[in-house]
């Protein structure tokens, strides 16, 4: 089958996931920073990072209502089906629902991360694990004939990606306001510890479920899909580089009161943000014009299978059938 080609809706579809991808892990992961180097932060520092995750908690509730409306639009084949009750009501029959509304809980739940309470503070640890792992509802895991085990390996994957990629934001604030570099330390050390097997279980079951997605076929790992895959994990290695650089080389000599350490790990830092950048926007890109061969979904694709619809029940009879490549993710 040809390549499709990349429509005007591919590019609005991969943009919207990777808005929210960024927004949602931005927001989420850094309340679990938070919770975590509390005692690093200044008032300041908090005050700031309170307006940044409220700017980050609007955008991705925001967003989260364009893509319903999104795909409902994209499923109908016209613009008229973004507010057509049949349409929106199917795609979030699908998954978008259920996605929608841990999302929204979990970043309610996530804004008393600031709160003079305890057991507020607590709650919102479990509201920010929520929102990062509301995507698996909408996920290739989701729509797999035994869903429970592969959405249990992709939400253990989002929170690790939650958890990494929501403290460079955090970290980057500190690093720029501490001139001696013995706050940014502490804070560069207690993450450090909490982040090795964080990211470990992360790439552990990433693993896991990229192996059920394209198995031993040598033909799975020739697919577009693959290749994207591919190109993400390149960038991966290159985050996973400067973590290590971060973390074995600028933050001991942070903790002998090298202040030069301190710019470094700025810098460092903000290449960190590009690369989860990077990242984000080739996965939103890759789940939007591709999909695993032969894996939980079938359907055709630009190269490959594409995730396709899998509504309970298809559109009444007096509409117009879809034309949509309806993707997930």
């Amino acid at each position: 089958m040809p390549p499709m080609p990349v429509t005007a809706g591919d590019v609005v579809a991969a943009l919207l996931k990777t808005v929210l991808y960024a927004t949602t892990f931005a927001g989420a992961g850094g309340v679990l920073f938070v919770l975590l180097c509390r005692q690093q932060l200044l008032p300041t520092e908090i005050r700031r990072l309170a307006r940044f995750f409220g700017i980050c908690f609007v955008l991705a509730v925001l967003v989260s209502g364009l893509r319903v409306m999104q795909l409902a639009g994209e499923l109908s084949g016209d613009a008229d089906g973004m507010l057509d009750q049949t349409y929106v009501g199917l795609v979030l029959q699908a998954g978008e629902r259920s996605a929608v509304l841990q999302r929204l809980v979990g970043l309610v739940l996530a804004a008393f991360v600031f709160s003079r309470r305890s057991i507020l503070r607590s709650v919102s640890g479990l509201g920010a694990l929520l929102a990062a792992t509301s995507i698996v509802w909408v996920s290739h895991a989701h729509a797999s004939p035994r869903p429970a085990g592969p959405m249990l390996l992709e939400a253990v994957h989002l929170a690790g990606i939650a958890f990494w990629l929501g403290a460079l934001v955090p970290l980057w604030l500190i690093a720029a306001q501490d001139a001696r570099g013995h706050r940014i330390a502490a804070a560069a050390m207690r993450f450090g510890r909490a982040a090795v097997p964080a990211i470990g279980l992360l790439l552990l079951a990433g693993l896991a479920w990229l192996w059920q997605l394209l198995g031993s076929s040598q033909a799975a790992w020739h697919s577009d899909y693959a290749r994207l895959m591919v190109l993400k994990l390149v960038f991966v290695a290159a985050l996973l580089g400067l973590g290590a650089l971060n973390k074995f080389r600028l933050t001991p000599r942070l903790a002998r009161g090298d202040r030069g350490a301190a710019r470094q790990l700025r810098r460092s830092i903000q290449f960190e943000i590009l690369l989860a950048a990077t990242i984000l926007t080739v996965t939103a890109t890759m789940t939007t014009l591709t999909g695993p061969p032969g894996g939980a979904i079938a359907g055709p694709t630009r190269g490959g299978l594409r995730t396709t619809w899998t509504a309970r029940e298809p559109p009444p009879p007096d509409r117009a059938a879809p034309s949509a490549r309806f993707d997930r993710g």
